[in-house]
């Protein structure tokens, strides 16, 4: 494993990194369906093609609602949707398989009519949570202790460029493009670790290496001190300790169908009772439990790539 070096930039406050995160492994390209979110951007567009392919035979088709999701990472992704939809005005079922290409490209694969499968239904009731999905909602009481969506920088972000890259603010997201070592910049946000919190953040992978970590990084005291989640454009993620100089990866490098190459990837960490859970994409991937951390700082880290970050919020 290789040793944490770290520099750091006391009067630009962003510390650059060479840890664990450097280097993804890249998950198989191909597997079996997952259930994915039903509004998911992709999952909607897909949809809404197949009922207007359909359309052609039946000019008074109508998409109601998608009711369950599903995806398949192939070379590009196939989408097996139960959608609500009517014809001539009378609701009914039915179960489209859609193929997205690397191109952008939809087509429709297949249309079933009647009652969805029970692979493609939607549960009347909630499906049991398994262990590191329970607890995932934020109190509904929460308090929001940092919010920003970055539409000005009121909270004094830094901006700029040096020899480890640029930091700039703009088009309503804050963007770092890292051409050295890896680079964490933060905020001071004092959170009560005795109680449940959550941390959540919006990361678009713009360019440079895609095989390296970016995200959000919390609990950070000094260069010896400190916690990071990071993905990889190739559709990995790990979670990443270093306290007092040593450095400890509490899960190592694995792909996750939930992380997007094309689109911003929603990153939460959540403090519920005695678990910490890391969720991507509304998915929890991993549940580890909670260790106190030294420090109050929060924010992101690229590592030889480009990032729009958007949408940090702290909640308790």
């Amino acid at each position: 494993m290789k040793n944490n070096l770290l520099k750091y930039n006391l009067t630009a406050l962003v510390i650059f990194i060479a840890a664990a995160i450097c280097q993804a492994q890249r998950p198989p390209s191909v597997g079996g369906y997952k259930e994915t979110s039903k509004t998911d951007e992709m999952v909607v567009a897909a949809a809404n093609f197949a009922v207007e392919t359909q359309r052609e035979r039946d000019a008074s088709l109508k998409l109601v609602a998608v009711k369950r999701a599903a995806r398949q990472i192939v070379a590009g992704s196939n989408y097996e949707m139960c959608l609500a939809v009517t014809s001539e005005n009378k609701p009914q079922e039915a179960t489209a398989v859609v193929y997205h290409d690397l191109q952008n490209n939809f087509s429709l694969t297949s249309w079933t009519s009647g009652k969805c499968a029970a692979g493609a239904e939607d549960k009347s009731k909630p499906a049991a949570k398994t262990p590191a999905q329970k607890d995932s909602s934020p109190p509904k009481s929460a308090a929001i202790l940092f919010e920003d969506h970055f539409d000005n920088n009121n909270a004094k972000w830094i901006t700029g460029a040096d020899e480890y890259g640029e930091t700039t603010l703009a088009d309503g997201v804050y963007k770092i493009n890292g051409t050295k070592g890896a680079k964490l910049i933060f905020q001071t946000v004092a959170v009560n670790q005795t109680k449940n919190f959550k941390i959540e953040t919006t990361a678009k992978w713009i360019g440079g290496k895609d095989d390296v970590g970016y995200g959000l990084f919390w609990g950070f005291k000094d260069v010896e001190n400190n916690y990071q989640f990071a993905i990889s454009a190739t559709g990995s993620f790990i979670i990443v300790k270093v306290k007092n100089g040593k450095e400890t990866v509490l899960s190592p490098w694995a792909g996750s169908d939930s992380i997007s190459a094309e689109r911003a990837n929603k990153l939460s960490i959540e403090k519920s009772g005695s678990q910490l859970i890391f969720s991507i994409n509304g998915t929890a991937v991993k549940k580890i439990p909670f260790e106190a951390f030294a420090g109050d700082k929060i924010g992101f880290i690229v590592n030889e790539n480009a990032v729009d970050f958007d949408d940090l919020t702290v909640t308790q």
